[in-house]
């Protein structure tokens, strides 16, 4: 049930975006491209921390950076963090104009097409 109602959650998430990638894949009919960057997510290590300090200016400006560099990121809230997983994705994402791809328990994955530095392709 859980797999169901993240789906049509990522496809009503999907329909609000401007990605270009995201905006090709609805008009080609694919509105679930959910699973394809979750399992490219897979082999990928969290390259960043929410800690005790939460989400400040640095982090979303370092997250934003490494966005533009790698498209598909992991990242961890620990438990000191102010914010829970899916809080902090949420405004991780709303502040980097990233898109929430999963959020498992600590473990939270953002993914955002590069502008200069195009990497993944979404079929």
């Amino acid at each position: 049930m859980f797999r169901g109602m993240w789906r049509s959650s990522w496809t009503a998430t999907a329909a609000g975006r401007s990605n270009a990638a995201r905006a090709a894949a609805l008009e080609a009919g694919d509105t679930d491209v959910g699973p394809e960057l979750r399992g490219m997510a897979n082999s990928l290590e969290p390259i960043f921390q929410v800690g005790k300090g939460g989400i400040n200016d640095q982090l979303i400006r370092q997250v934003d950076e490494t966005l533009e560099k790698r498209e598909l990121i992991k990242l961890t809230a620990l438990e000191t963090s102010p914010q829970s997983s899916r809080e902090a994705a949420d405004m991780l994402g709303a502040a980097t104009g990233a898109d929430v791809v999963q959020v498992i328990g600590s473990r939270f994955i953002l993914y955002r097409e590069s502008r200069e530095h195009k990497q993944i392709k979404l079929k």
